[in-house]
C-alpha cells in the first residue's frame, strides 16, 4: 500500500503514487465478485436435481430466481449511499458476510421455504451490498494506469468465473449433488471475509438513506415485477384464473391480476420521483433525481441495456430447462453444452474492448445485436427433442458473441450521457434497471416455455383421441395439468401415467417431445421480437461514448458482467 495518500472525500480515491501500489485488495475483490458472478450464474445448470430433492417444481426455481432479482433491483439504488455513509470497507464486509450465510442456508435447505430464504432473500441483500462497494474499492485503491489495469483484471475474472462455472457446476452436481456446488459459494466468502481485513477503509460522509423513498421503489418496483411473474399463472389481461387471497376471488371483470400489479407498481413509482423531487426542494439528497433521466442518450441506452439483459436472461434460464427436461440432458452436460456461449462472451468481452478503436460504440452494439438474432434463428430453426452438444455449438456461439459484445459496450455507451457526479446515481439506476429486467426475463419467458407446454400436451392428446371439447373445457385441462405438474412429485407423476388408458400413454410418448418444441420454439421467437426491439431502440444511441470530466474508468456494471447464464 502506499506510504502517502490524500484522500478525496467524495469517492474515497486516493492520489497515492501507483506504483508503490499493492495488487492484494484487487486479489481480494476479485474473488469476491468471482464468487458472487458464479453464485448468480449456477442455479439453472443443477435445476432438474434441485427440483427432485426439494419436491418442487421448475415454476419454483423460476420463482426463487426471479424473487432474487426484485429484491435487488430496489435496493440497488440505496447501496451506493449505504457505502459512502458507513465506509465501503465495512459494507463490502457485511455484503459478503449475509451471501455467505445465504449460500450456506440455500445448501443445506431441507424444504423449499428455507431455500427460497437463503437464496432470494440472505443472498440478495448481501449482493446488494457486495457488486458496488466492490468496484468502489477499486476506485479507492487504484488511480491513473493501475486502476484501468485492475478494471481489466476484475472483468477478466469475471468472464472467466462466467464461463466455466456452468461446466463445473454440472460436474459437482452429477458427481457430488447440487448442495456441494451451492456450498462451495459459501467456503469462498467465508475465505473472502477473513481477507477483507486486508481492505483499506474509505473516508465516510454523513448524511442518511432515504429509506422511504428505498421503501417506495422497493414496492414500486416490486409490484411491477410481481405483475410480470403472475402472468404466466394469471394470465396478461384476461384472467386464466382467479387470484385468490384468503377466502377472496380477486378478478374484477373478469381482468388478470398482472396489470392491476403492474398498474400499482407504476402509481407508486410516480410517487417516488415525487418524493425525490420533495426531498431535492428542501435540500436534502434523494435516492435518484428525476433530472437524471433529461439525457435521451441516457433513457435510450437504458432501454437498449435493459431489453437485452431480459432476452440474455431468458435465454439462459429456458435452454437448461429445455434441455434436462426434454432432451434428456444431465446437469454435467448441460453445463457442457453452454460452454460455447459462456466461452464467447470472455472472448468477446475481451476483443470488443479493443474493436472500439475502430468501430464506434453504437456501430458494435447493433452488430452484437443482429449476431444474437442470426443465433436465435439458428437455434429455433435446429431444436428438437433429440438434440446433441454438436448441434447446439453454432447457435450457442453467435448468442454469446453477441451477448458478450453488447454487454461490454453499453454501460459506458449509457453512462457517457451523465455528468461526472452523476455517474455513481445513474450507475445505480442502470444496475436496477438491469436487475428488474434480468428477473422479468426468467419470468416471462419461462411461464410462456411452461405455459406452451402444458397447452401442447393437452392439444395433443385430445387430437390424438379424437375428443372434441369446448373452449372452456380445454382451458380448464390446461390449468389442472399445470396444477398436477406443480403439485406432483415424480413417483406421483409416474403412477398417475401409469394409471390413464393403454392408448391415452402411447399418445403421450409422442405429444409430450412435439409440445415441449414447440414450446421451446415460442419461446425463442419471443426472446427474438425482444432482441429486435432493443436493435430498433439502438438506432437512438450516440455512436460513442463521450468522455466525461470526474468518472472513472469505462466498466461493465455488475448485472452486464454476469451476462452468462445468469439466475
Amino acid at each position: 500500500m502506499p506510504s502517502t495518500s490524500q484522500s478525496h472525500p467524495e469517492t474515497g480515491t486516493s492520489d497515492a503514487p501507483t506504483s508503490k501500489a499493492s495488487w492484494t485488495p484487487l486479489v481480494v475483490i476479485c474473488l469476491a465478485m468471482a464468487v458472487e458472478a458464479y453464485d448468480a450464474t449456477n442455479l439453472p445448470v443443477a435445476i432438474s436435481a434441485i427440483v427432485r430433492e426439494l419436491a418442487t417444481s421448475i415454476s419454483g426455481i423460476q420463482a426463487a430466481i426471479v424473487l432474487f432479482s426484485l429484491i435487488c433491483a430496489p435496493l440497488m439504488l440505496a447501496a451506493g449511499t449505504l457505502g459512502d455513509l458507513w465506509g465501503k470497507r465495512r459494507a463490502f464486509r457485511i455484503g459478503i458476510l449475509l451471501f455467505g450465510l445465504g449460500a450456506l442456508t440455500t445448501a443445506l435447505a431441507p424444504n423449499y421455504t428455507v431455500f427460497v430464504s437463503g437464496y432470494s432473500v440472505l443472498k440478495a441483500t448481501g449482493a446488494v451490498l457486495l457488486v458496488p462497494t466492490g468496484t468502489a474499492l477499486i476506485l479507492a485503491n487504484y488511480s491513473g494506469h493501475q486502476r484501468a489495469l485492475a478494471f481489466g483484471i476484475m472483468a477478466a475474472s469475471l468472464s472467466g468465473t462466467i464461463a466455466f462455472t456452468p461446466l463445473l457446476m454440472g460436474f459437482i452436481t452429477t458427481q457430488f449433488g447440487w448442495r456441494w456446488g451451492l456450498g462451495l459459494s459459501a467456503a469462498l466468502a467465508t475465505v473472502v471475509l477473513g481477507l477483507s481485513g486486508l481492505l483499506r477503509e474509505t473516508d465516510r460522509r454523513e448524511g442518511s438513506v432515504d429509506w422511504f423513498g428505498a421503501v417506495l421503489a422497493l414496492a414500486g418496483l416490486g409490484a411491477i415485477g410481481l405483475g410480470c411473474t403472475a402472468a404466466g399463472r394469471y394470465g396478461w389481461w384476461d384472467a386464466r384464473r382467479p387470484f385468490v387471497l384468503g377466502d377472496h376471488e380477486i378478478a374484477p371483470m373478469g381482468l388478470s391480476i398482472t396489470p392491476l400489479l403492474i398498474g400499482i407498481g407504476v402509481v407508486v413509482m410516480v410517487a417516488f420521483f415525487n418524493w425525490g423531487e420533495r426531498r431535492q426542494r428542501l435540500g436534502r439528497l434523494p435516492l435518484v433525481r428525476a433530472s437524471l433521466f433529461g439525457s435521451g442518450t441516457f433513457r435510450v441506452g437504458l432501454v437498449v441495456g435493459a431489453l437485452q439483459m431480459l432476452a440474455t436472461a431468458a435465454l439462459v434460464f429456458v435452454i437448461p430447462v429445455f434441455l434436462q427436461s426434454a432432451a434428456g440432458f444431465d446437469a454435467f452436460h448441460t453445463g457442457l453444452a453452454l460452454l460455447p456461449y459462456s466461452l464467447s462472451i470472455l472472448v468477446t468481452s475481451i476483443a470488443a474492448g479493443h474493436a472500439v478503436r475502430w468501430i464506434p460504440s453504437k456501430y458494435l452494439v447493433q452488430v452484437a445485436l443482429c449476431l444474437m438474432v442470426c443465433g436465435l434463428f439458428y437455434l429455433a430453426a435446429t431444436i428438437h427433442a433429440e438434440i446433441t452438444i454438436r448441434e447446439l455449438l453454432a447457435p450457442l456461439i453467435l448468442c454469446g458473441l453477441g451477448a458478450g459484445t453488447a454487454a461490454s459496450q453499453l454501460p459506458n455507451l449509457t453512462l457517457s450521457a451523465v455528468r461526472g457526479r452523476e455517474v455513481g446515481e445513474a450507475s445505480g439506476v442502470m444496475e436496477s434497471l438491469n436487475e428488474l429486467a434480468a428477473g422479468c426475463g426468467t419470468a416471462i419467458i419461462g411461464s410462456i416455455l411452461l405455459v406452451s407446454t402444458y397447452t401442447g400436451i393437452i392439444d395433443g392428446v385430445l387430437r390424438a383421441e379424437g375428443a372434441q371439447i369446448s373452449v372452456a373445457e380445454r382451458q380448464q385441462m390446461i390449468l389442472e395439468l399445470e396444477d398436477a405438474v406443480t403439485s406432483f412429485t415424480p413417483e406421483e407423476e409416474l403412477e398417475f401415467i401409469r394409471q390413464l388408458p393403454p392408448e391415452t400413454q402411447t399418445a403421450l410418448e409422442h405429444v409430450v417431445p412435439e409440445a415441449d418444441v414447440r414450446a421451446m420454439t415460442n419461446s425463442l421467437a419471443t426472446v427474438l421480437l425482444i432482441v429486435l426491439a432493443a436493435l430498433l431502440a439502438s438506432a437512438f444511441l450516440s455512436r460513442n461514448p463521450d468522455q466525461v470530466a470526474g468518472a472513472p474508468e469505462p466498466r461493465e456494471s455488475g448485472r452486464q458482467q454476469r451476462a452468462g447464464p445468469a439466475g
